[in-house]
């Protein structure tokens, strides 16, 4: 009964999108870069906020770490090691020229010009290197290729796609959240923080983990770039 009843919200879902967008199949002429799910307005205020408390939050849970109270009392001033990315965005694939990836499902089923929310229920400092947003999206329409759907929030020494490998490290097979993120803990708790040692390429590095009270909801429509 409960994947009859799934079904049915799925086939609800795309009845309910725009009319040339129901039997869409995706295929432009020119390959995009990527694909995914952007905030309409980055509302950068609104996103800062949203860091500055999490920071806080660890700052509370890791009083004598300077690392993390290195990185509040930076954040509280301006951003400086670590640059707010311009394009807040869920990628639901990443294509890269690979034109093989055209008959993926994540291509040809993807609804350009699709609203959906974007909701980040934590996220990850790496000091020094990167920030980034947990997700679970609502992929019944959209479809995500990533394992770990997220929103990289600044980035510092590392590029945007080592959000990916930090996730896989911290909430993958074997890592040390990898219960808490399969039980969507990071999206029922009420809030928790954590501080953990990992493996990320070639780089140990310390990750803070907060999981923040109030969630950080933006408005999204998928887009091709």
């Amino acid at each position: 009964m409960e994947n009859i009843s799934k079904n049915q919200e799925i086939e609800e879902k795309k009845e309910n999108l725009p009319l040339e967008q129901q039997n869409q199949v995706f295929n432009p002429q020119k390959l995009p870069l990527y694909i995914g799910i952007f905030a309409e307005d980055t509302e950068h205020p609104r996103v800062r906020e949203y860091i500055l408390k999490g920071l806080e939050q660890l700052t509370d849970s890791y009083k004598n770490d300077k690392n993390i109270s290195e990185v509040y009392e930076e954040l509280q001033k301006a951003y400086s090691s670590f640059k707010l990315i311009k394009d807040l965005h869920i990628t639901t694939l990443y294509i890269g020229g690979n034109k093989a990836l055209r008959n993926s499902e994540y291509f040809k089923d993807f609804r350009l010009g699709y609203e959906q929310d974007i909701e980040i229920v934590a996220f990850v400092v790496v000091p020094g290197k990167i920030m980034t947003g947990i997700c679970y999206p609502d992929q019944s329409v959209i479809k995500v290729q990533n394992e770990f759907p997220h929103v990289t929030l600044t980035i510092g020494s590392w590029p945007p796609q080592l959000s990916n490998d930090l996730l896989k490290a911290l909430c993958g097979k074997d890592g040390p959240l990898e219960k808490e993120y399969n039980k969507k803990e990071f999206l029922t708790s009420k809030a928790f923080t954590s501080k953990e040692s990992l493996k990320v390429g070639k780089e140990t590095v310390t990750a803070y983990v907060v999981k923040t009270p109030a969630h950080l909801v933006l408005k999204g429509k998928t887009k091709a770039m």
